[in-house]
């Protein structure tokens, strides 16, 4: 299909917009506002679904209209991002003073396609999008010498507000045509507009909301022709259509990816739900988890990823061994009670998709660390040698004297918890040995080492 035909013989009922559809739609699924195959595009307005891996027609479905209604041309789809209600543009007579192409403002039931009439804009529009805020805004066509232009729309009473102009489509003849594409990005909070400046010139733009600052994006990638509808697909890319009857990926950066064929000329493009990347599947990624000491802190985590937060994280078998609970974070933490033993659960993550995912550990709890083996009697001027031995625990252990002092001539070893010397001096020598272990098992003995 030329662009001189695809623009100027559809005349007055060109117009092309973005469609956004709501969340409650169920799944992420593609639409398109469509038109029978070919360059005449004048008929009742359909939905097709559409798959947005390969452009190819999955459904259709008609758009039913009030009786009386003047026409058969509706386009534009937009939903509230808060109440999820549906509005659309739909073909209003001309008017003896006004434009000749107009468009009324209606909404419209995603399930059944009925319309209901909420007010004449008086002008003609060739897309709508939502902001995220709320804001409906819409780009008229290119009316002889008017030039497509930004509005507000009033989702009451269908009053249109000018925002800004943008550059005059040049054209020989009178018609309305240089239909935009409109979508919001709310990654970066800006329209972005495309459509064409002449007969062969392409545009692609953004355009600040607030400010009202309007950025050429020069267009490269993938060759097509002009892109008359666009919807935002996820984080800074937006899927378009173009006139060639293709489904096309754009960045926000004016890069082009060709998708695939689509059987029909697309007058707008949106997603039920929002599009995001899939998310990695849902894993836990510990594969064990450390020892823990009875009466001694313990924390071991999950480590959850992917899937879709927040989680809730059970235990479907077993239980933890007593003193230790466990958090939606994945963590599992505590103070090992004093008679905790080993244990052996199954968990279980699930994520706000509902998908889950089970793991099973065994968490092994050792007993208590204990410091036995007493000193033995010493002599003075004799070799002399004690080492104290533990219970429990999991070493390496470390040994140290916290309070008083061995006797003259004795030395105490910190890794293997031994007095090794000769005793100098008789008397009864009092100390406080400590040990502690790899686990932080600490425990501590007063000790009376006699000399004689």
């Amino acid at each position: 299909m030329s662009l001189l035909f695809s623009s100027i013989v559809k005349g007055c009922f060109a117009g092309v917009l973005t469609l956004i559809f709501a969340p409650p739609l169920a799944r992420a699924q593609l639409f398109s506002l469509s038109s029978i195959t070919g360059w005449w595009d004048y008929d009742p307005a359909a939905i097709r679904e559409v798959d947005p891996v390969t452009g190819a027609t999955i459904s259709i479905e008609g758009i039913r209209l009030p009786p009386g209604t003047y026409g058969a041309y509706t386009t534009g789809l937009a939903a509230h991002p808060t109440t999820r209600e549906f509005f659309s543009l739909v073909e209003s007579a001309p008017s003896p003073t006004g434009p000749i192409c107009q468009h009324k403002l209606a909404k419209i039931d995603p399930a059944t396609g009925a319309a209901k009439i909420l007010g004449n804009t008086g002008a003609c529009f060739a897309s709508l999008a939502f902001h995220s805020n709320g804001t409906l805004y819409g780009v008229t066509l290119s009316v002889g010498a008017e030039p497509p232009s930004l509005f507000t729309i009033d989702t009451t009473s269908a009053e249109p507000t000018l925002l800004i102009a943008f550059g005059t489509v040049e054209a020989s003849s009178g018609a309305s045509f240089g239909g935009s594409g409109l979508a919001f990005n709310p990654s970066d909070g800006l329209l972005y507009r495309s459509g064409h400046l002449d007969i062969s010139g392409q545009i692609f733009q953004a355009i600040n909301p607030d400010t009202l600052a309007v950025t050429d994006i020069p267009l490269s990638g993938s060759p097509t022709d002009e892109i008359i509808a666009l919807t935002h697909s996820f984080e800074n890319t937006l899927l378009g259509a173009d006139v060639g009857n293709r489904l096309v990926s754009i960045t926000t950066e004016g890069v082009r990816t060709l998708i695939g064929p689509m059987d029909h000329l697309p007058r707008g493009l949106a997603f039920a739900t929002a599009l995001a990347p899939p998310p990695p599947a849902l894993n836990i990624g510990a594969t064990a988890f450390a020892t823990g000491e009875a009466g001694v802190p313990f924390t071991s985590d999950l480590m959850i990823s992917g899937g879709v937060s927040p989680y809730i994280v059970s235990i479907s078998r077993g239980n933890l061994p007593t003193g230790l609970g466990l958090g939606n974070d994945g963590i599992i933490s505590g103070i090992l009670s004093p008679n905790a033993k080993n244990e052996k659960i199954a968990v279980r993550i699930t994520d706000s998709l509902n998908e889950s995912v089970s793991k099973t550990f065994t968490i092994t709890v050792v007993k208590a660390l204990r410091i036995v083996e007493k000193v033995k009697l010493g002599r003075i001027g004799r070799d002399y040698r004690a080492s104290f031995k533990t219970k429990g625990g999991r070493g390496p252990f470390n040994w140290s004297v916290i309070a008083g002092a061995l006797p003259p001539g004795l030395s105490f070893e910190t890794s293997t918890g031994a007095i090794t010397g000769t005793p100098t001096q008789a008397g009864e020598f009092p100390f406080t040995v400590q040990a502690t272990d790899a686990l932080g098992g600490v425990d501590v003995e007063n000790v009376t080492l006699r000399i004689q």
